[in-house]
């Protein structure tokens, strides 16, 4: 097994959802790659810091202004893509996740409240169906303490995914209170219930989602959690500690993502002890095995198997690039329609399995709202759009000397770097124009240094640009990116952090490498397959 084929299975590994077979492979790679064995331990630190760092999250009120993917890579060996589905599947979990529990009904959020509304209105209404049909449970069990209620309103498991939806009510006051889930809530026994790998760190929680409330005082949420391993379990849950939801409007001025959160809006911790016997009774998934085969500029593809189950649906389909001077990025598919109803790609899930293969050919797997309840015969399947990774290179040095604003043109656009701070932890601000006719979407680049290994943090602001060629706000965007007519993200501004791996001293890079950029190609074609 390749390197870069294991690099894209460490997020499955982590999670617990590859088969024996796969983890005992990449167990064997790690044993002999002491590269990709450290890049993993990277990882997982990486990902222990940002689920204890995000819940000290606090919600600004141009919230939605400054959402932006925070990137951080290892420059040291290699380089990486910024992908710009990466960027908006990251940015929109983001936004729901921290999404607060009472949204604010003016000026620029009065549209993405009636958004917010409607998405939790249609989670509301598939959870409903899922227990009409007897696919999941209405529990309604309570546990009150300090004043604090908490209910866990509903369950629903399938081969894919276990579903939580609860309430806490505070009752003396006006605040609301979600789940810390990083380690507000642990589950006894959980071996028995979830394949954890022998990882002492492993957490069946994979999300938590914030859903619109108006009762004053009272949190909605959704916790997602992997799918248990039997047929029934009865899950011992201990909620141990909540975190108050702020509202945006107690943010004065909006503290944005360089500025940090406004020390005096920490959000408020309540400890207790709430405690919970989950009966949970999982349902099988309708797995169709489909081989159809298809091609779209060029690019041989093959959609290999449909999985319907009660929460959700994911399609599994491979791909061959055959298209000679361009890199193969990603193909969204669009959508999944059967008996006229159309699911949509998941914002909050996206491709959920990526890997790719020595012979030219990648796997991805795409989740979708379910379709269960439509039983099927057959599917129209909705290929979307087509990225590319265009190879182009120009190197542009820097140097402690440059004077700011220093400028350099790339495709014939101009771009300029605002800020450099020199330090052990060099900042730089580098901006880009949007012209009408602006060839790239996003680079691809790296910063190279004589200095030895370093970190690099990005955090990227631009625009999506429709078919027209208007223009929008990609934070305000991001979660109603259904209402734009196939919408383009192009980059307008790079927040970067550089430093030194180990170091204590001034950071000084000596040059930009841009490698290339991407190019979306949008294809809109449908594809009829029947199922077996």
């Amino acid at each position: 097994m390749l390197c870069h084929d294991v690099k894209d299975l460490f997020l499955d590994y982590m999670d617990g959802n590859l088969d024996e077979k796969m983890r005992t492979e990449l167990e064997n790679h790690f044993a002999g790659c002491p590269g990709c064995q450290d890049e993993m331990s990277e990882l997982k630190a990486m990902i222990s810091t940002l689920k204890n760092e995000a819940e000290t999250i606090t919600v600004p009120a141009n919230f939605m202004k400054n959402v932006r993917k925070k990137v951080r890579v290892s420059e040291a060996k290699k380089r990486k893509f910024f992908k710009a589905n990466a960027l908006l599947a990251g940015a929109a979990a983001l936004f729901l996740t921290f999404f607060v529990g009472t949204a604010v009904a003016n000026g620029g959020f009065a549209s993405l409240t009636d958004w917010w509304k409607n998405f939790s209105h249609q989670e509301d209404e598939q959870m409903k169906g899922i227990i009409d049909k007897g696919l999941g449970e209405e529990l309604n069990l309570t546990a009150e303490q300090n004043n604090v209620k908490i209910k866990i309103k509903s369950v629903a498991a399938d081969d894919l995914q276990t579903i939580i939806y609860y309430e806490v009510e505070n009752k003396v006051g006006g605040k609301k209170y979600q789940i810390k889930y990083s380690d507000g809530i642990t589950f006894e026994d959980q071996e028995k219930h979830w394949k954890i790998e022998d990882d002492p760190d492993y957490s069946p929680v994979r999300s938590q989602m914030n859903l619109y409330s108006d009762r004053e005082g009272v949190y909605k949420g959704k916790l997602q959690l992997a799918p248990i391993k039997n047929k029934q379990a009865l899950l011992d849950v201990n909620i141990g500690l909540l975190e108050e939801v702020k509202d945006p409007s107690e943010t004065e001025n909006g503290a944005d993502a360089e500025n940090g959160p406004d020390a005096s809006n920490k959000a408020d911790q309540l400890e207790g002890s709430w405690d919970f016997k989950i009966p949970v009774k999982k349902h099988r998934a309708i797995e169709h095995k489909l081989n159809v085969k298809a091609n779209v500029d060029g690019i041989s593809i093959v959609f290999e198997k449909l999985t319907i189950a009660p929460t959700a649906t994911l399609l599994t389909y491979r791909y061959q690039d055959g298209n000679s001077g361009k890199n193969l990025g990603y193909i969204k598919i669009a959508s999944v329609e059967a008996n006229g109803k159309v699911a949509k790609s998941d914002l909050f899930g996206g491709v959920t399995f990526s890997q790719s293969e020595d012979n030219g050919w990648g796997t991805e797997q795409a989740s979708f709202d379910s379709l269960y309840l439509e039983n099927p015969t057959s599917v129209k399947i909705k290929i979307g759009s087509i990225q590319y990774q265009i190879e182009d290179e120009k190197k542009i040095a820097l140097g402690e000397d440059i004077q700011l604003p220093f400028s350099f043109e790339y495709q014939g656009n101009k771009i300029t770097i605002k800020k450099l701070e020199f330090g052990p932890h060099t900042k730089m601000v580098m901006k880009e124009d949007l012209q009408a006719n602006r060839e790239y979407e996003m680079l691809d680049y790296e910063f190279l240094s004589k200095e030895g290994d370093f970190s690099t943090g990005v955090m990227i602001d631009g625009y999506f640009v429709d078919k027209y060629g208007m223009k929008y706000n990609a934070a305000d965007y991001m979660p109603r990116i259904d209402e734009l007519e196939e919408p383009i993200f192009y980059s307008t501004e790079h927040q970067i952090e550089l430093a030194a791996s180990g170091q204590n001293q001034k950071f000084i890079p000596d040059a930009i490498q841009i490698h290339g950029y991407s190019k979306t190609q949008y294809i809109n074609k449908e594809i009829k397959v029947n199922l077996k």
